[in-house]
């Protein structure tokens, strides 16, 4: 195994193209280096992140002098306990996956951590992640594939204010919670993502009200209540489809009233200073350049148009629509 000499963190700044003066750097890469010990990073008083994953380190040490940090990554080692953080006010991001860790302390002073990650550890219950409601910013939590089989980890959860990202899955307590997701989606407030995938906001409005039908007259009504809510978010979609369908077909009319005013004050303007008959665009038709034969460009986008014949068919249909919306019918 390696030591974190002096000398080996000078060779490892100059491989990663860092400062060699310690208290100018603000990262610093360790990671898979085969240390044991968390030792010599005295002088690295500016670091932000450190990357010290895929290591042999068995405890948190030797970090005191990092005041400044923001992300530290120690994931993939024999860390049993969390400690040494002290220092460690500003921190925001804290990865311990895939260590031995079997209760949650040492982090109560860590006020402004955002992401939590402990997946794949020794957590066994509820009251061995409770310290996270010590935790008042925490949105980001990942206790994955642990051993957790206390169903009372989702009042734990719940208790978290503001919440958005949340992994259970691979612990026995997921299989023993009734209705597990609609029971975390709608005991969570503001949780964004649970386990395999986001919590949508339709998906939201199903797990409210099965679990208000659920309080009042258990799984039947639960159901039912669910199904109301399911209804009634359709009915709402329809509705905003309708609103938005009416306000294009208004922005269509006015324009159309639009252009043919143009058109008209253009007649206007030619008839009065050329005896040359103006021609007008035909009813419920839009005087465009794409009209206007070869070589047109839009007026728009400055492009060439390219002429295009319309069918028939299609130029019946159009003017008939364009019709009908001039005339305000439906």
């Amino acid at each position: 195994m390696a030591e974190l000499t002096r000398e080996s963190l000078r060779k490892l700044c100059k491989e990663h193209k860092l400062y060699l003066t310690p208290s100018l750097n603000d990262k610093l890469y360790l990671h898979y280096k085969g240390f044991r010990e968390i030792q010599n990073l005295e002088a690295y008083t500016g670091l932000r992140v450190l990357w010290l994953e895929g290591n042999g380190i068995a405890r948190i040490q030797g970090l005191e002098s990092q005041t400044e940090m923001r992300t530290l990554y120690l994931q993939e080692n024999l860390i049993e306990k969390i400690e040494g953080l002290e220092a460690m006010t500003h921190l925001d991001t804290l990865n311990l996956s895939k260590n031995f860790i079997k209760t949650l302390s040492g982090v109560s002073h860590l006020k402004h951590l955002t992401t939590l990650l402990l997946a794949h550890n020794q957590l066994r219950s509820a009251d061995d992640v409770r310290a996270v409601l010590d935790l008042p910013a925490l949105q980001t939590l990942d206790l994955q594939h642990n051993r957790i089989a206390d169903a009372a980890i989702v009042d734990v959860v719940a208790a978290i204010p503001g919440l958005r990202v949340l992994y259970l899955q691979g612990n026995p307590a997921v299989n023993d919670v009734p209705h597990y997701r609609k029971t975390v989606v709608s005991r969570c407030r503001d949780l964004r993502y649970l386990d395999d995938r986001p919590v949508f906001e339709d998906e939201r409005a199903r797990c409210d009200a099965w679990a208000a039908g659920f309080a009042r007259g258990g799984a039947d009504a639960a159901a039912a209540a669910e199904r109301a809510a399911i209804a009634r978010r359709r009915d709402e979609k329809r509705a905003a489809e309708e609103r938005q369908h009416l306000a294009f077909e208004r922005m269509m009319r006015e324009g159309m009233e639009f252009r043919a005013r143009k058109d008209a004050e253009l007649a206007a303007a030619a008839t009065a200073g050329s005896s040359a008959p103006a021609v007008a665009p035909a009813s419920g038709e839009f005087a465009s350049p794409r009209n206007s034969g070869d070589g047109a460009v839009s007026e728009f986008s400055g492009e060439p148009i390219v002429p295009a014949e319309e069918s028939a068919v299609a130029r019946q249909a159009r003017e008939a629509r364009a019709a009908a919306i001039m005339s305000g019918a439906p």
